[in-house]
């Protein structure tokens, strides 16, 4: 065990000397200071790896004085969405950073942190292009060594994310307002979505066929080719069939079908864009029963070039309709 000691010496009346000795047992104070280097040890060891985490962190993280609404520090991160270097940043107002029209509306948002602690919103940074920034802002009141409340706002920049989404949006209306019938089905065989043509096509609402089987549309004889269609490592198909309307008619359409993976490679679901061919059919029909001879032509500068011709044709020329090519 651990003592500190003392020791006196006095000389008596018969000049001999005496010696007192005082020990006092450290042993415990000792190792409570030692824990408590070894903790502050610890802590800088800790302060050390989350200012190099700050530092070194892909989202945009800021320090702001809560009292004065301004810079305190702000990492890389940070000062990177905004297109300026750090030191440009410190020291400043925060409005500096954001786009006038939504001054009044970050203040509220402020204020609202100091209030109940923390809040997170949608807002813009301002670039030092002129453009705006697309973030999410994350902000946390805490109190310093010292009282002073500061504001540690954590920013992540979604310009790819708003990007995604428009585009998203994009193709939602290209396929929302397409004239071309489009369904997606799921491995169950039973529609996830299909857009206003395909329904209407078939004498439906789209929320109608949401949720019900693609047998609902294909009638029986045509679903064993559908599913022969799909088989044997399916991944896209294109054939011919039949589909069926509300009312038990049926009409002939061209499917083109494709397989989706997600990103593990299973298969999720089944994509179909169709054709209706009634009017294709009926022109092949009359054309087939005609006494005419019909074909098609490609007029060149100094030639004629047969396309296509009807069956007849031999018997008015003596040339079938594969010997005109």
């Amino acid at each position: 065990r651990w003592f500190e000691a003392s020791a006196a010496c006095t000389i008596g009346a018969t000049g001999r000397p005496s010696w007192m000795l005082l020990a006092l047992d450290v042993d415990d104070a000792r190792a409570r200071a030692d824990a408590d280097r070894l903790e502050r040890l610890r802590l800088e060891a800790d302060a050390q790896v989350w200012q190099r985490a700050v530092e070194q962190a892909g989202i945009g993280i800021g320090r702001v004085d809560a009292t004065t609404n301004t810079f305190l520090a702000v990492n890389e991160a940070y000062a990177r969405i905004r297109g300026v270097t750090r030191e440009q940043l410190v020291g400043q107002p925060i409005t500096t950073v954001y786009p006038p029209q939504e001054h009044a509306r970050l203040l509220e948002r402020v204020r609202e942190a100091d209030r109940i602690g923390h809040v997170v919103f949608e807002t813009e940074l301002l670039h030092v292009s002129g453009t705006t920034v697309p973030v999410h802002l994350d902000v946390t009141v805490v109190a310093e060594p010292g009282g002073s409340p500061v504001r540690l706002a954590f920013v992540s920049d979604l310009s790819a994310q708003k990007r995604a989404e428009a585009m998203a949006t994009l193709w939602e209306r290209a396929v929302e307002q397409a004239d071309v019938s489009v369904a997606l089905a799921g491995t169950d065989g039973r529609f996830l979505r299909v857009n206003p043509a395909y329904a209407r096509a078939r004498g439906y609402r789209v929320d109608e066929l949401v949720g019900q089987p693609i047998t609902t549309v294909v009638p029986d004889e045509e679903y064993a080719r559908l599913l022969d269609a799909m088989a044997d490592g399916f991944e896209h198909r294109v054939f011919e069939t039949r589909h069926k309307r509300r009312d038990g008619s049926v009409f002939p359409v061209l499917a083109d079908l494709t397989l989706l993976r997600d990103e593990n490679g299973a298969a999720i679901a089944r994509v179909g864009f169709y054709q209706d061919l009634t009017s294709q059919k009926a022109a092949e029909r009359y054309v087939a029963g005609s006494p005419a001879v019909i074909f098609a032509l490609r007029v060149g500068a100094e030639s004629l070039e047969f396309l296509w011709a009807s069956d007849n044709l031999k018997a008015l020329t003596g040339y079938a309709p594969s010997e005109t090519d």
